[in-house]
């Protein structure tokens, strides 16, 4: 994923990110060195839901401006040509959006066609802030006309996560991607093959959210905690998924369990030991003496009572961490065994995706190597 303003955003929260060798990349924990690979969260809202009678916050469309001179020169005359284009349609959307607007009213249904037109337009043209704006108006004129739930707010929705993206507002990325799997998931039923498409796609987001840590700092245990919840659910539609015989859902499912094992892992490792719950208390009181002047060319002996580090409570600590690193290693065992369960089964399957599941086999054999390593590590420090 590319996190730069200015790169082609539309389609890169879409992207199947599973593919776990494309990305793999540097060692980013403590000591643990995963191989990394992207394929729930409670974050305050930045997003409030516009009521039905909230009126759009703005009617005017923004005029399209041209680029800097700089910008010209770094472009093909091809490009200056489209770029061109793309600016005298924005100019007629947003003209055309004016004349709507006094004609018929701020509310006519029609406008969020025009809107999301323009957004779009303003999109391709990097005018991220402004494409933001128009798609927040968009999707207010949608609600005022038909309802919170209308399936035409799913497009309106990517269009602001695309265009928050190009931002870096990732609070604001994950509103509207939590939001359009909401609607998403109104219109299929649960285990559904569209239903787990849906969702899919909303692990591509959490995932990639996990690996930038875009979201929340690294090691945190809210997300670790929400990375074992999408372990959970992802294992259920794997199951239903079974029932239905769909070999590639089952395929991506199977990588985003992949993706997700390695996330926890990744995370673990940043953890530090004062991390971890623990039954053994962190400090302990102990008695302390020393040998001090008595004033009177003698010595004696004192003694207090002070709180001190406890070594039980490391090592109770060290444990734990192993004990979930291990807990990753199985889980990335038993999926390495299911997808290649899954290929002897379906050898067509298999040949027509040869070299990208050898490649994603091979990737989870390297991580489980490498969490067998710290396993051993972390065992001869605590011997």
């Amino acid at each position: 994923m590319n996190l730069e303003p200015g790169s082609a955003v539309r389609g890169a929260l879409r992207r199947v990110v599973c593919c776990l060798m494309i990305c793999a990349g540097p060692v980013t924990g403590q000591e643990l060195a995963i191989p990394q690979m992207t394929t729930g969260q409670e974050v305050p809202s930045a997003y409030e839901e516009p009521s039905a009678d909230q009126e759009p916050s703005a009617h005017q469309a923004p005029s399209v401006q041209e680029g800097s001179s700089d910008q010209q020169q770094a472009l093909t005359p091809q490009q200056i040509e489209q770029r061109q284009q793309l600016q005298r349609d924005a100019d007629a959307l947003s003209a055309q959006l004016q004349t709507h607007i006094n004609q018929l009213g701020p509310y006519d249904p029609g406008l969020a066609e025009l809107q999301l037109d323009l957004g779009q337009t303003l999109l391709s043209l990097e005018r991220y802030e402004e494409a933001a704006d128009m798609y927040m108006q968009a999707l207010q004129i949608s609600r005022i006309n038909d309802g919170l739930y209308d399936d035409r707010q799913i497009a309106i929705l990517q269009g602001l996560i695309d265009a928050h993206a190009a931002l870096q507002q990732w609070t604001r990325v994950d509103d509207f991607v939590h939001l359009r799997f909401n609607l998403q998931s109104r219109r299929h039923s649960p285990g559904s093959t569209e239903y787990v498409d849906a969702l899919l796609e909303h692990a591509d987001w959490q995932l990639q959210a996990s690996r930038y840590s875009l979201l929340d700092r690294p090691g945190s245990d809210a997300l670790i905690r929400r990375l074992y919840d999408m372990q959970d659910t992802y294992r259920q539609l794997l199951a239903a998924a079974q029932e239905r015989g769909n070999v590639s859902q089952q395929w991506s499912i199977l990588q985003v369990l992949a993706a997700t094992d390695t996330e926890i892992a990744r995370h673990v490792s940043y953890q530090s030991a004062m991390s971890f719950d623990s039954a053994v208390p962190r400090y302990v009181m102990q008695t302390v003496c020393r040998m001090v002047s008595d004033g009177n060319g003698g010595s004696q002996r004192v003694c207090w009572r002070e709180r001190v580090s406890n070594p039980d409570y490391y090592h109770s600590a060290v444990n734990q961490r192993r004990n979930q690193l291990e807990r990753v290693r199985i889980s990335l065992r038993d999926t390495q065994r299911d997808m290649q369960q899954l290929l002897a089964a379906n050898p067509g399957f298999a040949v027509e995706n040869a070299e990208q599941t050898n490649d994603q086999l091979q990737f989870i054999e390297r991580t489980q190597q490498e969490l067998q390593r710290e396993l051993r590590r972390s065992s001869l420090r605590d011997w």
